[in-house]
């Protein structure tokens, strides 16, 4: 939507960094004019708050299986990039049989078990955040973005059961 819809970025992409421990889901997003910044956190931060909201649509779960199989691909083309897979799979992960399996599972997830798991982990207190700018914006402040994260993405109250009142004897 950034980069397509209404071309404020040059690039935008997301991943995952999933070593043995926990790992972390990242987003970034490239432009050219530090002007666009609030107005690209706003819809990077909104597109957040719809994944809770709504879940992915269809064309979303699709492109994410295919993105997900041409990573691997591309990955194991040449000696080199198999060998890094490899590597990577064994002593990070400790499972060669982790691309397979991976995929499978990621086959197998619908958009309400995404909607699920945004609301959990895509909130403001799990975030952080780092904005890189030139180094001529020495007067550059994230207070704004970060405000307009902790409005957009604050998590839900929890709703606790009412009491009842206490009886007066």
């Amino acid at each position: 939507n950034l980069f397509y819809g209404k071309s404020l970025v040059n690039e935008v992409s997301g991943g995952l960094y999933v070593p043995r421990d926990p790992g972390m889901l990242y987003f970034q997003a490239e432009m050219t004019d530090m002007e666009k910044l609030p107005l690209v956190a706003r819809e990077m931060l909104h597109e957040l708050q719809r994944i809770g909201r709504e879940g992915p649509n269809d064309e979303e779960l699709s492109r994410m299986i295919v993105n997900a199989e041409s990573e691997r691909l591309y990955a194991t083309q040449t000696a080199d990039g198999m060998a890094g897979r490899l590597g990577f799979l064994k002593y990070i992960l400790g499972d060669l049989e982790f691309d397979r399996k991976y995929l499978e599972e990621l086959k197998s997830v619908d958009a309400a078990r995404i909607q699920e798991v945004a609301r959990k982990y895509l909130i403001y207190p799990r975030m952080s955040g780092v904005v890189l700018v030139p180094k001529t914006e020495t007067k550059f402040d994230i207070s704004g973005i970060q405000k307009m994260a902790k409005e957009m993405l604050e998590p839900e109250a929890p709703v606790l059961a009412k009491k009842a009142p206490a009886s007066k004897k």
